[in-house]
């Protein structure tokens, strides 16, 4: 993810809001663990789920999981901090996903942005 300046940034939300409760896999391969308070945006312009965050557990991870079909966990070499509670949304001009806020803590919260455009 690349970060983005605190300026406003003018999208389109174009998918839905989606809130799991748990993820997870029908086929023995890699995935994400259970998790609580996570963001999630469907990402268009590559068809695909982009996952980030959340609890897995007692504290938020700076895992970043795309779903297309399959579950792939992501490592991109610049990325936010361990979060939960963030929001996500698809940027439609820009063809990316933004990611902003969130809390590291559950208590403090963090005013960052961040965008996914599919690149690690």
């Amino acid at each position: 993810m690349k970060r983005r300046s605190k300026s406003s940034i003018p999208f389109q939300v174009a998918s839905c809001a989606f809130a799991f409760a748990s993820l997870f896999s029908a086929s023995a391969q890699s995935t994400p663990t259970p998790r609580t308070a996570h963001s999630a945006a469907w990402d268009a312009a590559r068809g695909e789920l982009v996952v980030f965050g959340g609890f897995d557990g007692a504290s938020p991870t700076d895992e970043t999981w795309v779903w297309n079909g399959t579950w792939t966990l992501k490592n991109p070499a610049t990325r936010p901090s361990p979060r939960a509670y963030a929001n996500m949304a698809y940027d439609e001009a820009r063809q990316q996903v933004v990611l902003f806020g969130g809390s590291e803590d559950a208590a403090t919260g963090l005013d960052d942005t961040w965008i996914w455009d599919g690149n690690e």
